[in-house]
């Protein structure tokens, strides 16, 4: 018995290790649609919505002694739009890059430099987190490539379902939080925390807008886990599945 407390102790005590975070915006942070321009548009002057989770993943990083870079390919006249988006959903950050007008026309250069300064300006190890409609999987990849140290980890948003992208998919913020568990940078009790949030949830459709891919089988999903979060997640996933079932 003594040995079982001990155990429990050291899971429920466990802390998040502190990594810096580098995220997209659009269709990764934010509800923006961004493979249809008349939506997108939209989207980028006047909604406030974030997928549902992916605030309060961002939180649990930061009250893990994590920075937030979002590294979007905005241009600089949206900043005004995107703070009061970021201000809405109460994101804590370093700082935001967008783009000049002078480098609109070279979106994949443009990231690359904006994630490589930051990366150059510390010490710290990262986690790139973007979406599958443009280009931060191969984005991601080069940097990658260029810094294999100092990347941890690589998530990529399935907005369209292109599963041959390279980085870790994720369906939701939940599946980021699963891998960071298992990566042993998040603790059980974020995990739990989150699943609870997940299945309070009492409409889905900010986790999954019309426009984005809905998984329908638990294949889908890492449910390769511990004991203590196995159940909890298959239940988030298994509600996941019925509600795109449901939605087709």
């Amino acid at each position: 018995m003594e040995k079982l407390i001990i155990i429990l102790t050291l899971v429920l005590s466990f802390n998040a290790s502190a990594l810096t975070v580098i995220s997209d915006l659009d269709d990764t942070l934010k509800i923006t649609n961004v493979a249809s321009k008349p939506r997108a548009v939209w989207n980028a002057l006047f909604n406030k919505d974030a997928f549902k989770g992916m605030p309060e993943l961002m939180e649990k990083f930061d009250k893990a002694g994590s920075d937030l870079y979002i590294v979007s390919a905005s241009p600089n006249m949206l900043r005004g739009r995107i703070d009061k988006f970021i201000a809405h959903n109460e994101i804590a950050y370093r700082d935001i890059y967008t783009r000049k007008l002078s480098e609109l026309g070279q979106k994949e250069a443009y990231k690359l430099a904006a994630i490589k300064e930051i990366i150059n300006s510390t010490s710290d190890e990262y986690i790139l987190i973007g979406d599958d409609v443009e280009i931060d999987a191969l984005v991601y990849e080069k940097i990658q490539k260029e810094f294999p140290s100092k990347i941890k980890a690589v998530y990529i948003h399935q907005v369209q379902g292109n599963k041959s992208l390279p980085g870790t998919k994720f369906h939701t913020a939940f599946d980021i939080m699963v891998s960071e568990y298992k990566a042993g940078r998040m603790s059980s009790i974020a995990v739990l925390d989150m699943a609870k949030d997940f299945m309070l949830l009492k409409d889905l459709s900010l986790v999954f807008p019309k426009f984005k891919y809905c998984p329908t089988q638990i294949s889908s999903f890492n449910t390769d886990l511990p004991f203590i979060v196995r159940e909890a997640s298959k239940g988030v996933y298994n509600r996941i599945i019925k509600y795109c079932n449901e939605r087709i």
